[in-house]
């Protein structure tokens, strides 16, 4: 019984003195600063929350790409299976568009400008809109790249059972500065020449 005993405190013993060498081979906080190249690692910078030293290349300053000012009224040709006149006139919020138009089409042996409704977003000098007349189920999906008052890009061009591909170029007619309407403000839609009108509206000329 004893033996056992001086063996219990024997094995106690070598537990502790191996848990003090492991305590001293824990390096100063001189020598965990040298391992981490003398980075402060116990303070944090507050515009990245990490070691002033270690937030250096982690964080790239965010580019800002300035978004094209495409408010205005601006005149574009549209090529697909048959070749279209389309005006635009644009308003602009930020990086959001909207306004309307109208396109010009074939009805019969008549040409006559159907009007259309515009939305989308601009992305650098890029415009993604979508362009839908309002009496059919015709959509133009728009992208159109905007330089020096020219503008020009492709479409995808649908209607039921239809999709074409195509594409826009065309010219700034008017420019106007970025606009936005105020919450509440009545939208007044633009006046159209009672020449000539028909069941579905105005099929003559809009003035934009």
């Amino acid at each position: 019984m004893g033996f056992k005993c001086v063996a219990l405190v024997l094995i106690v013993l070598a537990s502790l003195a191996s848990q003090a060498a492991a305590l001293d081979s824990i390096p100063a906080s001189d020598d965990i600063k040298k391992s981490f190249n003398n980075d402060e690692i116990f303070k944090t910078s507050a515009r990245t929350g990490m070691s002033p030293g270690v937030g250096k290349d982690v964080r790239t300053p965010v580019v800002v790409v300035p978004i094209v000012n495409a408010a205005g009224s601006w005149s574009l040709t549209l090529k697909d299976a048959q070749e279209r006149i389309m005006n635009l006139t644009l308003a602009q919020n930020g990086d959001a568009i909207f306004g309307q138009g109208a396109v010009l089409i074939t009805q019969g042996m008549q040409p006559v400008f159907e009007p259309v409704s515009v939305a989308g977003t601009a992305v650098g000098n890029q415009l993604y809109l979508f362009v839908t007349p309002r009496s059919s189920q015709e959509l133009y999906r728009m992208n159109l790249e905007v330089s020096s008052g020219s503008i020009n890009g492709n479409y995808l061009y649908s209607a039921p059972g239809i999709e074409q591909p195509g594409v826009a170029f065309g010219k700034l007619i008017a420019p106007q500065a970025a606009s936005f309407v105020p919450q509440g403000a009545a939208v007044v839609p633009l006046p159209v020449s009672k020449k000539d009108t028909m069941p579905l509206g105005p099929k003559n000329e809009v003035p934009y």
